[in-house]
């Protein structure tokens, strides 16, 4: 079954407007996701979406209607040939056109899939369309890649992709050979890349090339002159013999791959033999566009299964070519399984929210990067943890840790062991003063905490090394209170030389004589303001005591505070 052309690309290169459209309908939408079901330790090839083959074969189309080609159909029949041969290169962690038979997860479809695509590892979808178009690295000087993309008999396509895991890379195999494509007459009467006309700067590729094609033709001797806005640039041969037919690759000395402004070069071919003429002209006119921020890897912590909440797991690098800031959060789509346990910062740093399942190891997420210009890019991150069960080098942290004010004065301590990994000697600490409890145990009592002041309670598991802390903040009461299990408390700010009123901040007790201040900041007591300091920033403490009668006419005392960052 063949597929006809999947938007098949209609531009008018030597109109910039409609270059500039066309570029960015085609880069700045979100590919869909393959839903690889495939198993490479398993040689498992499995499928991906019809959606996603024919994504890819859209990025060719573009390529080749830029270059005056037509665009071509997908041939469903020669997929799990790709599939397969895809899935060899992902297993073997190289790349071989003619893999051995006892190469990783070897298959005959495989080999027939390996000896008629392109073949990348470290690439797939779309991204592996671009990069055969790019053609870089020291063995692609005759850019073969590329002159099977815009080759004026390709035929019906298919690609084979496979995801990226904990221990393979992504992979891409795309059959191009043997598709039974006519001949056709390009645009220009030549093929060049880049083309004539205007070309986004985002697909000026180091290596130019050009070819006219037919028995015959020699460029052995041909000279190659490119004229840029300053003069003659220098020019590197690369090749002279072509790939598929005769044709000249060449690497021209540019400034930079951005521009800012439109910049032409003239590109002078003499010399050729064999041909209809021996020399050619044509100009190409570099423009600027934008491009989405690209993933360029993915760093992780070690982190296991019981991590608790919070935790840095895994981030997401990326660059954005235009120098534009990137925020990320998690989307809906394919991969975003294990969305829900999961958040994504500001940096790309992927922490959870809360703890994480003993028995799963395995997650899937789908994220997004957005630059300042709206450009975006989707990924799917698949996050592999350490199952401390089988780790003895992990220490689990203990989990809901709570404290309670007893009759006597005392604190009583008390938290759950880890979900998974075993327990070891607990120790929990209070900041201020050097207040501990040290017990085997999930639980202890603590009598040296002194009224009013809040600690910081750090829970700590030691098995030979020391877990992470699980972290609250408690404050003790003159009077016993109830369990609690406060997180940090959030610091309200107020601006330098500004004034507020205190209970903007704090509840102000009736009869409040004892104003108790540090940090840049001064009260006025009449008024019952906070002033902040004009030139200094920083931290201010408060405490507020006043003192009150009950109905019975008995004199109590009530003590709040509060902290006010000053900026």
């Amino acid at each position: 079954m063949v597929v006809p052309p999947v938007m098949a690309l209609t531009v008018n290169i030597r109109d910039r407007a409609s270059v500039i459209a066309a570029y960015n309908a085609e880069f700045n939408r979100v590919e869909p996701g393959s839903a690889w079901n495939g198993n490479v330790d398993a040689c498992q090839s499995g499928t991906t979406t019809t959606a996603y083959q024919l994504s890819v074969l859209q990025r060719v189309n573009w390529y080749r209607g830029m270059a005056g080609l037509p665009s071509v159909g997908y041939n469903v029949a020669l997929n799990q040939d790709a599939q397969a041969g895809a899935l060899i290169s992902s297993a073997e962690g190289k790349l071989s056109h003619t893999p051995a038979n006892t190469a990783n997860c070897f298959t005959q479809s495989g080999f027939t899939g390996t000896s008629h695509s392109n073949l990348a590892l470290g690439l797939s979808g779309v991204k592996a369309a671009d990069g055969y178009i790019d053609d870089e690295g020291d063995n692609n000087t005759s850019v073969g890649h590329r002159a099977w993309l815009l080759s004026r008999s390709l035929g019906p396509i298919a690609t084979g992709d496979i995801e990226s895991d904990s221990s393979h890379m992504e992979a891409n195999a795309m059959y191009v050979a043997g598709g039974g494509g006519t001949t056709a007459t390009p645009r220009d009467g030549y093929i060049a890349w880049p083309p004539s006309g205007y070309v986004p700067d985002a697909v000026m590729y180091a290596r130019w090339s050009f070819t006219t094609g037919g028995a015959g033709v020699s460029y052995q001797n041909a000279n190659i002159a490119v004229i840029g806005p300053n003069g003659a640039v220098p020019v590197v041969v690369n090749s002279r013999t072509g790939f598929l037919e005769a044709g000249i690759v060449f690497t021209p000395t540019l400034p930079s791959k951005k521009v800012t402004t439109d910049t032409t070069y003239t590109v002078n071919i003499t010399g050729v033999t064999g041909g209809a003429t021996s020399s050619y002209s044509y100009q190409v006119t570099v423009v600027h566009v934008n491009e989405p921020p690209r993933q360029v890897s993915v760093a992780g912590w070690g982190a296991s299964t019981c991590a608790s909440p919070g935790s840095n797991i895994s981030q997401v690098n990326l660059v954005d070519p235009d120098g534009d800031t990137s925020s990320y959060h998690l989307v809906s789509g394919y991969g975003d399984s294990d969305n829900g346990f999961f958040l994504i910062n500001a940096a790309g740093v992927v922490q959870n929210i809360g703890e994480l399942s003993a028995g799963k190891t395995l997650y899937s997420l789908r994220y997004e990067a957005e630059d300042s210009n709206g450009w975006k890019r989707q990924g799917n991150l698949r996050i592999t943890l350490k199952n401390p069960a089988g780790d003895t080098t992990i220490v689990c942290p203990g989990r809901n840790l709570t404290l309670s004010q007893n009759v006597n004065g005392g604190v009583q301590v008390s938290w759950n062991g880890p979900v998974t990994g075993g327990s070891g000697t607990w120790y929990v600490f209070f900041t201020p003063g050097n207040s501990f409890c040290s017990v085997t145990s999930t639980g202890c009592i603590v009598t040296t905490l002194q009224n009013e002041t809040t600690y910081k309670v750090d829970l700590y598991n030691v098995r030979g090394t020391w877990s992470t802390p699980y972290t609250v903040y408690y404050t003790k009461s003159s009077t016993p209170v109830g369990p609690t299990t406060t997180l940090p408390p959030t610091i309200k700010t107020l601006k330098r030389g500004m004034t507020a009123k205190l209970s903007k901040y704090l509840s102000v007790p009736h009869g409040s004589r004892v104003f108790v201040i540090s940090g840049p900041c001064s009260v006025n007591r009449s008024k019952l303001l906070v002033i902040a300091n004009r030139t200094k920033r920083g931290v201010c403490s408060i405490k507020i005591t006043g003192t009150s009668r009950t109905k019975a006419g008995i004199k109590t005392r009530k003590t709040t505070s509060t902290k006010i960052r000053v900026s």
